[in-house]
């Protein structure tokens, strides 16, 4: 793994909320006009200033003292944003469109702010004021505040980061040395050496970085990503997992995933920030018991205990290790709960009757098509056409006959 000199004019682009942290270091852009928010007033407004953006807008750099960087604050839920020469930007509940900097420390309205940001990383900064609170972009050059999110130009916050060369992700050996070396960082290349075929199987799937959908269409092009959403039992000898297709994938989750079109060998991803240092855990309830789908970003030791379950090599069948053994990095593998002090599992853990439900099921021992599943609202699978509320996608569709 190679390291570029630590630079500090490059900023990366936040595509979601999460990967804001109390202390970072960021611009307010708007990258379609590669201009940023300056240390400049024109009263009502904050004057802008030019930015270069790099790499199809992931990344900016500034190469002018006029632009102002904040750190990021927080009060609750709400963020501040204070230049160390400006002080902190201050929306107004008087005067219309004014955005201005402020000494005075931050309060409920004029200086806190909600932020969202969406998967192509446009974000909408929400002041507490009542009306002109949405931080936006004029094309005149200038930045104010307005009454709707959508009245001016989209605008992105980029943060600041340390850049990396490359890094390589095995599925055999340890990562940890290296994702705690580039954790944080913005790599311009990352390798995973690992090979996807086009089988008609499933793979688990877990990365240290997140995913938008050009994201996927470039580096897993063909590939349908789904979450864990839900187990249900079923009778008493068998628990399903219910899978959703997505159309990104966030850091540390852990997915699983189908190759519908060719094979993929050692995907390359571009201009990806490490965002997380250790895999998550999902894990979602049936029948008063847990059941988790926990990542992995090293090779894990599994028991041969019926504690775990993972997905077969075919990609076929829930199977449980032969053997205590290593499973492999950047994959994910179900836990179970604890049978011996389970009273409710009654058949499932001793038959191992477990199974993954998506548009199409992986059930032991093969796969059959299930394209159009139904759940009633207590999550019991149902007709299609069952008169009421019913689920179907995670969408909740209203049948009257």
């Amino acid at each position: 793994m190679q390291a570029f000199a630590e630079s500090d004019n490059q900023f990366c682009l936040v595509t979601n909320a999460s990967q804001l942290h109390v202390g970072d270091e960021v611009v307010i852009v708007s990258r379609d006009y590669c201009a940023a928010i300056s240390k400049y007033e024109a009263s009502p407004y904050i004057k802008s200033c030019h930015v270069d953006v790099l790499q199809n807008g992931a990344a900016v750099e500034v190469n002018n003292d006029s632009v102002a960087v904040f750190v990021m604050e927080k009060s609750g839920s709400s963020w501040s944003f204070k230049n160390e020469e400006k002080g902190w930007l201050w929306a107004s509940s008087r005067v219309s469109y004014e955005l201005s900097f402020s000494s005075d420390k931050p309060k409920a309205k004029s200086n806190l702010a909600e932020v969202m940001v969406n998967a192509d990383g446009n974000a909408i900064i929400e002041f507490g004021v009542k009306n002109y609170k949405y931080l936006k972009y004029n094309p005149k050059g200038k930045f104010g505040c307005y009454l709707y999110d959508d009245s001016q130009e989209h605008i992105q916050i980029y943060r600041r980061v340390r850049r990396m060369a490359s890094l390589t992700l095995s599925e055999d050996a340890d990562n940890t040395p290296a994702l705690k070396e580039a954790s944080g960082c913005l790599v311009e290349s990352v390798r995973l050496e690992r090979t996807f075929v086009a089988d008609g199987g499933f793979y688990s799937l877990c990365l240290p970085f997140s995913l938008n959908s050009d994201d996927l269409s470039q580096s897993l092009p063909g590939v349908a990503v789904m979450r864990l959403v839900r187990a249900i039992s079923k009778e008493s000898d068998k628990v399903e997992f219910s899978f959703s297709r997505v159309r990104e994938i966030i850091a540390g989750e852990p997915y699983i995933i189908k190759v519908e079109g060719g094979d993929i060998i050692n995907p390359v991803f571009l201009n990806r920030e490490i965002e997380a240092a250790e895999p998550k855990v999902v894990t979602v309830n049936a029948n008063y018991n847990s059941y988790s789908f926990q990542g992995t970003f090293s090779p894990v030791l599994l028991k041969a205990n019926g504690s775990t379950r993972f997905i077969s090599s075919d990609g076929t069948r829930l199977v449980t290790p032969n053997g205590e053994g290593q499973f492999k990095a950047m994959r994910a593998y179900f836990v179970l709960p604890d049978v011996k002090s389970s009273t409710t599992l009654t058949g499932a853990a001793a038959q191992n009757v477990y199974s993954v439900n998506v548009e199409t099921s992986i059930d032991a021992p093969t796969i059959t098509s299930n394209p159009t599943v139904a759940y009633d609202l207590s999550g019991r699978k149902t007709f299609l056409h069952s008169k009421g509320i019913v689920i179907v996608d995670g969408k909740k569709i209203l049948n009257k006959q």
